[in-house]
């Protein structure tokens, strides 16, 4: 081949490797530039809340709840830090998976030490048949498929570039008619009440409904990576009446006991919280409202202080910032 048309295709190739290499470096800085998840906060999506944390000052947050909706539905910071003087975010979203939870953790932990991470437990079985399906079948060759799903790799493209984590997130503009008055610290408020019958939901039974081997797996790095971190850790599960059953808690419950995590299932003490299935929800049963909230918030609170050594930090000044948040979540509630 003539030698003049080889070093042509050459230079060629190294314009284009170039160009690609250069696109790259571009789309990077734009991710870090304009679309990082301190930004998100303060547009109108749907991870808004989820990265709240992202707002609360360095080395200031005790525990930390993780999960999906359920969570920032049931769970109160604001009176945990007036029932029991810890300071706590949430970090969820709907549909939030393990993964993303994982991938919120490692952020959470740049600036954050907790003491207790609080993770729970509908998303481990997300997406999946509410009545539950305890027939699933573990023979490795779902396994195989759903870690090559399609939204695994976009998962990871997302996690390197986060222009495509949060382009369409700022479609919708900034978040300005629904800011908040004070910091929720990630729990989303409200104080709808759907009327729903009362039903016994979690009768006995022996079956059990395990998360697939692909969620238990995930799950076993998310607990993982807050040991390494000095955090204790603990499961959740928040009361749900349609998607959850008691072959579920019994799943949860085997896999907590095989890795000697506590485990506790708040839809077994609804009558020792005080939650009337019948006005405690702001839909269908699925997502709980303010009183239900407050009602969760105070008997998880309670079981903190009786199984681990969280101190109260109420009267440090320090933390004066959460005394003038509680005082803005009064205001608010009175009006």
């Amino acid at each position: 081949m003539d030698k003049a048309l080889v070093k042509e295709k050459a230079i060629e190739i190294i314009k284009i490797v170039a160009f690609v290499l250069a696109f790259f470096v571009v789309l990077q800085c734009i991710s870090l530039a304009g679309f990082s998840e301190k930004s998100a906060t303060k547009f109108n999506n749907r991870k808004k809340d989820a990265y709240s944390f992202m707002n609360d000052e360095e080395q200031t947050i005790q525990i930390v709840g993780i999960g999906n909706s359920d969570v920032y539905s049931g769970f109160s910071p604001l009176d945990l830090w007036k029932e029991y003087g810890h300071t706590s975010t949430v970090s969820a979203s709907i549909h939030q998976t393990i993964q993303e939870s994982i991938d919120l953790m490692k952020l959470i932990y740049e600036n954050q030490s907790p003491d207790l991470v609080i993770i729970e437990t509908d998303m481990f079985y997300d997406g999946e048949d509410e009545v539950g399906n305890e027939l699933r079948k573990t023979n490795g060759l779902s396994d195989f498929f759903e870690r090559r799903n399609p939204d695994n790799f976009t998962h990871k493209v997302e996690g390197v570039y986060t222009i495509f984590k949060f382009h369409n997130y700022w479609m919708g503009g900034k978040d300005n008619s629904k800011k908040s008055p004070y910091n929720p610290h990630g729990y989303k408020y409200s104080n709808e009440i759907c009327k729903l019958e009362s039903i016994d939901y979690m009768k006995p039974t022996a079956d059990i409904d395990r998360m697939s081997n692909f969620n238990a797996e995930q799950t076993d790095a998310l607990i993982a990576l807050c040991k390494s971190k000095g955090s204790e850790v603990m499961i959740l599960t928040l009361p749900s009446i349609n998607t959850w059953n008691m072959a579920r808690h019994n799943g949860v419950e085997e896999y907590a006991k095989e890795r000697n995590i506590p485990f506790l299932d708040l839809n077994l003490f609804l009558d020792e919280m005080g939650i009337d299935i019948r006005d405690s929800f702001r839909d269908e049963g699925n997502h709980l409202n303010y009183p239900g909230a407050k009602k969760v918030t105070r008997f998880v609170g309670e079981y903190i202080d009786n199984n681990y050594s969280i101190e109260d930090l109420r009267g440090n000044k320090k933390y004066q910032s959460w005394d003038n948040d509680l005082k803005k979540f009064e205001r608010f509630l009175d009006k």
